[in-house]
């Protein structure tokens, strides 16, 4: 058997930058035994797989090596990126069309826009997280990531940590600075087994630099690859909305636990009259097409 699959990076617009994902744009003649061979076979680190169930409305399903994940923004973004820079979805001149993904998770809005008869950005609607603490211990916060407990907050801003939840917990610590952000020393099995870091999935600490860059270590203790995966998380973004550390609406990103990469974001946060809605998404880079011959 043979599909058409394309591998794009995700976040960005760059050959090289983003994180790179595999797309099979009409997976409707595949078995769950196909899609977990596909990825063997490619040995991609990361498939999504789309199924049309009418117009511009998808089934998706995320695979990796090991597993299916049930939701992945980088690969929701790439794949409906490349569905409409390759014709699935129609385009218009300028503006927005509607779309929708399907997951185990439920039904999810996607915007996708278009400038000129090409494909702007992809956003997706974010269920926002809400605050569940935010009177958290500083020194021992401070003792179990080995940092200064002045190094904490943002400079010219009254911030602290808070712990957020929307599918997972998320404790988002800010750091004052880049420096300080590059000399903490995280470890794994003392932050694990400390009070402070109980019932948390995943840890973010990060700082914003002189030019407006986001720099974030991000930290996974209970999560499962099925549970959720996400490039950075909407916790992080609606954070850095809330207090108005930044107030641009595109953002550049780098991940700094495990590689330098520069991503690009694009998150809208509309206010309401109790709240604030986001969305996330950004641009692809597909940088190869081809087919896949498996079975």
């Amino acid at each position: 058997m043979q599909v058409i699959m394309y591998q794009a990076n995700a976040f960005t617009d760059k050959l090289f930058g983003g994180s790179p994902i595999g797309i099979v744009p009409d997976a409707s003649n595949l078995s769950e035994e196909d899609m977990k061979r596909i990825v063997k076979v490619t040995n991609l680190d990361k498939i999504a797989f789309a199924i049309s169930r009418e117009e511009c409305c998808y089934d998706l399903r995320f695979f990796n090596s090991e597993e299916e994940i049930v939701f992945c923004d980088c690969a929701t973004v790439a794949t409906f990126y490349a569905l409409a820079d390759k014709g699935y979805i129609d385009g218009v001149e300028e503006g927005c069309v509607k779309a929708y993904q399907y997951t185990e998770i439920g039904k999810k809005p996607i915007d996708v826009y278009f400038k000129d008869w090409k494909v702007d950005r992809v956003e997706i609607s974010e269920q926002n997280p809400v605050v569940i603490a935010s009177e958290l211990d500083i020194e021992e916060l401070s003792s179990v990531l080995s940092i200064d407990k002045s190094d904490i907050g943002i400079l010219n801003f009254d911030v602290k940590p808070e712990i957020m939840q929307k599918d997972l917990k998320d404790m988002i610590v800010p750091i004052k600075s880049s420096k300080a952000l590059d000399q903490i020393v995280v470890d794994i099995e003392n932050i694990k087994s400390s009070s402070i870091m109980k019932g948390i999935d995943k840890l973010y600490i990060f700082s914003i630099d002189e030019n407006e860059i986001i720099n974030y270590m991000c930290f996974e203790f209970r999560v499962k690859e099925s549970c959720a995966n996400e490039e950075i998380t909407s916790s992080l973004m609606y954070y850095i909305k809330k207090n108005k550390l930044l107030n641009k609406d595109s953002f550049i990103y780098k991940n700094k636990s495990h590689r330098n990469k520069h991503s690009y974001m694009h998150c809208q946060v509309i206010e309401n009259k109790d709240d604030l809605s986001i969305k996330i998404g950004g641009r692809a880079s597909i940088y190869l097409e081809g087919v896949v011959t498996f079975g």
